[in-house]
């Protein structure tokens, strides 16, 4: 019997070494893992009444912000133009740049226009993580105080299509709240397949979610058409040329095999979504923008002319390569180049004082 208890004492020991030494190898790894990481996105941004803002001159990676919060140059002030013409860029991620800093459109557009000797300011005033109803309250608020005479967005729907209505999350059991104090068993909760489909049924048995949206709704259409018009009557009254346009997406019926894994890891911040909705959803939004844009005689611009739905444009369902970004902005300055030639169609208060007897483009 005192064998046996010495024995069980000896194998306590070891397993409690042997606990103890997973919880200092798992805490110097992430001590190691901090050491070398960049600083989080979330350095850079601040969340208001709005949604997200920049951090005035935050640094992230390559990424460094002006002082208005912008990932942009420094060489424009809000209360004075420099030059005839100003245009914001309002988006999130894509336009932003986030993955592929400084190459966003907005650089690439701003590059094109220097070529054609386009006497134009270009500001990037997106931030990631922002939905379309947060960008136009923004506009509203703040970035009208930038006085743009054209005004160019570039957003997704994914804010449409979800519902995040009575999702029930199941909250922690007294092991999941002490056990987070140790960080080996920490780690263990927080894995994640990486399988992208496993990762997102796994978060949706986490959160309780059964029913998923198969199809969007005219109600969801509805949303964004309501918000689109709040967007168009604003820069009507201040006289500000909005420019619309499509929504470049790499996952279509064809292809979506061969990219599916795209769309369960976009799936995984909104899962209350369907793959099956995703994928034919971004037409049915697209379409709304157009027939909108025609309707209110907004300019309308298709920015996926010319986007192949392959690896050589997107890096992901939607973000894009420098030569995705590229392809953007000089479908983008095509279209606003013929529009700012046609001198009548520029606001009385720029053409009176700026163009008085000159053409913006010089004659090839």
């Amino acid at each position: 019997m005192k064998r046996m208890k010495k024995n069980l004492k000896k194998l306590l020991l070891y397993l409690v070494s042997f606990c103890l030494s997973l919880e200092l190898i798992a805490r110097i790894d992430e001590a190691i893992t901090k050491w070398r990481s960049s600083p989080s996105f979330e350095t850079i941004q601040i969340k208001d009444e709005f949604g997200f803002r920049g951090v005035p001159y935050g640094r992230w990676g390559d990424i460094v912000l002006n002082k208005y919060g912008f990932n942009d140059s420094d060489d424009y002030t809000k209360e004075e133009k420099k030059r005839a013409l100003r245009i914001i860029c309002l988006g999130d991620s894509i336009t932003f740049g986030t993955l592929t800093a400084p190459y966003n459109w907005v650089f690439f557009l701003k590059k094109l226009f220097a070529e054609k000797g386009v006497d134009a300011e270009v500001i990037n005033a997106s931030m990631p993580g922002n939905t379309f109803p947060q960008l136009v309250d923004r506009l509203e608020a703040e970035h009208i105080e930038f006085n743009p005479d054209i005004l160019l967005i570039y957003k997704g729907f994914r804010y449409y299509m979800a519902s995040e209505k009575d999702i029930y999350i199941p909250e922690k059991s007294f092991w999941e709240k002490g056990a987070r104090k140790s960080t080996f068993i920490r780690k263990i909760l927080d894995h994640q397949p990486r399988d992208p489909h496993r990762r997102l049924l796994k978060e949706r048995k986490r959160r309780g979610i059964r029913d998923l949206i198969e199809e969007v709704t005219e109600e969801q259409l509805d949303r964004y058409r309501h918000d689109l018009m709040r967007l168009i009557r604003f820069c009507r009254d201040r006289r500000i040329t909005v420019v619309l346009a499509s929504f470049p997406f790499l996952v279509n019926e064809d292809n979506r095999e061969k990219y599916i894994d795209f769309i369960y890891s976009a799936l995984y911040f909104y899962p209350t979504i369907s793959a099956e909705a995703y994928i034919k959803g971004i037409p049915q939004f697209n379409e709304v923008t157009r027939e909108v844009a025609s309707r209110e005689k907004v300019m309308y611009v298709d920015i996926s002319k010319g986007l192949d739905r392959t690896g050589d444009y997107f890096l992901d369902r939607s973000h894009l390569t420098p030569k995705g970004s590229k392809r953007v902005a000089k479908n983008y300055a095509e279209a606003l180049v013929r529009y700012i030639k046609s001198l009548p169609l520029i606001p009385a208060r720029i053409r009176d004082d700026a163009f008085p007897d000159r053409e913006l483009f010089p004659r090839q």
